[in-house]
């Protein structure tokens, strides 16, 4: 974080860096200093260890036309590999691809691992997110990607790649995915989890925030 502290005061921006003690999880308000500096910012970078991308003070910021980005969980090894990319390009991907999926009635996702799912995006529109913060706007950095909401889904979803927490947590950490989690869905709600240590740490993470982590 100091290296991008000095790049702002070397470059004649008007910055502060506030160090503070990390949250407990993803989306863990932050303290109030955090909260208090964030007021009137033009600009907030948030490295952190959990992500504070949808805590009050960072929405507020942006409400006030403040570029945000946010760096969860981030090494300096994973800056150095993943940020000197073409964001002119992610951004003509992830944007064609939210135009695909954007208010579709039936969306069929499969894969040979044994994914099998029929989701509805009707009434939703998607968000290209490619690493270029714009004034009222968030990015993730390492960035790629096109977020949707989902009005219903049916079927089976296997995740073979990684799930946070990717670092350890009250519940456990998940991270790299050893043994395939299997979710059975129906009319839009997780009624089955299935597979190793893994499974039973997202169990142990939708039970403590309740049904509508389900959805």
């Amino acid at each position: 974080m100091s290296k991008l502290f000095n790049y702002c005061v070397k470059n004649g921006y008007l910055a502060d860096l506030i160090v503070t003690l990390p949250t407990n999880n993803d989306g863990e308000e932050p303290s109030l200093a955090v909260s208090l500096a964030s007021q009137g910012a033009d600009i907030i970078l948030a490295l952190t260890k959990w992500s504070l991308t949808h805590t009050k003070p960072l929405q507020e910021a942006k409400k006030n036309g403040a570029k945000v980005i946010t760096f969860p969980a981030v090494t300096e090894g994973i800056l150095e590999r993943c940020i000197p990319v073409d964001y002119q390009q992610m951004e003509k991907l992830t944007k064609h691809l939210a135009r695909l999926i954007s208010n579709k009635e039936n969306i069929k996702i499969s894969s040979k691992e044994g994914t099998n799912l029929v989701i509805s995006t009707k009434g939703f529109t998607a968000r290209p997110m490619y690493g270029l913060a714009r004034k009222g706007f968030h990015m993730n950095l390492p960035d790629g990607e096109t977020s949707i909401g989902v009005a219903n889904a049916n079927g089976l979803l296997v995740v073979d790649g990684s799930m946070p927490p990717d670092q350890p947590s009250k519940w456990g950490m998940i991270g790299l995915i050893k043994k395939p989690i299997k979710l059975s869905i129906k009319n839009g709600f997780v009624y089955k989890i299935e597979g190793g240590k893994e499974a039973k740490i997202l169990s142990k993470i939708l039970k403590f925030y309740g049904k509508k982590a389900y959805r």
